[in-house]
């Protein structure tokens, strides 16, 4: 799941595009849309139900980009 992420860092894909990328943990499934609601982070990897969650609790929508992979 996080792999694209690393392989674009580490491979210069977001410098070749000029971001400057850090990447991190939230350190839990249950912290990463707290960690983009409150601003600390601008995106993070998480499942459509977390994001369901935080939107049924009161949180502003935001946009959520799926992630598709081949089986």
């Amino acid at each position: 799941m996080y792999v694209s992420g690393y392989a674009a860092k580490h491979g210069g894909f977001f410098h070749k595009h000029g971001l400057d990328v850090t990447m991190a943990s939230a350190g839990g499934i249950a912290l990463a849309i707290p960690a983009v609601l409150s601003g600390n982070a601008a995106i993070v990897v998480t499942g459509a139900g977390m994001s369901a969650n935080a939107v049924g609790e009161g949180a502003r929508p935001f946009a959520e980009l799926p992630q598709v992979r081949r089986r």
